[in-house]
């Protein structure tokens, strides 16, 4: 009796353990990608996206100018987006402007965003993302310099 008692109790607690294992809300999966690119005027290094429904983060990483001819900016822009289907869709945008007279270097970190993201995203994402660099000079002419960037899959489902 007491072994079937103890029996028992064990299989109780067994499934009690089981169910509450498949429980609560399904967690969405964490997925972490490397952006990078690079053309005859800009290089991205660095740049990370972290996608986890809803808490996600996109660090822009770092932009280093190649071409010596993109002029001495007073103002510039940076901004990422999603283009496909025609349609953009911006995920970070960064504006800075020189007010003193001077100018400024759009080279160095491009801003970090954290917040709902994933909405933005759709199946094929990855050969649609963009970094674009607007360039405004001292006679108030804009310079518009589009990136490809290449996503690269760190940690997630599908990551080899």
């Amino acid at each position: 009796m007491k072994k079937s008692s103890l029996l028992a109790l064990a299989a109780l607690l067994g499934c009690a353990l089981l169910a509450g294992c498949g429980g609560g809300a399904e967690q969405p999966a964490l997925s972490v990608w490397s952006l990078s690119g690079e053309s005859e005027q800009l290089r991205l290094s660095n740049g990370v996206l972290v996608l986890n429904g809803g808490e996600d983060v996109l660090h822009g990483g770092d932009l280093e100018l190649l071409d010596g001819d993109i002029p001495p900016a007073t103002a510039f822009v940076t901004e990422y987006y999603l283009a496909g289907d025609g349609e953009e869709r911006t995920l970070l945008s960064m504006q800075s402007v020189d007010q003193t007279g001077g100018t400024l270097d759009p080279a160095g970190s491009t801003g970090a965003i954290a917040g709902d993201l994933s909405g933005r995203f759709r199946e094929g994402w990855q050969d649609e993302l963009w970094l674009e660099l607007t360039v405004t000079d001292r006679a108030g002419q804009t310079f518009t310099y589009p990136l490809p960037l290449r996503a690269t899959q760190v940690t997630g489902p599908g990551a080899d």
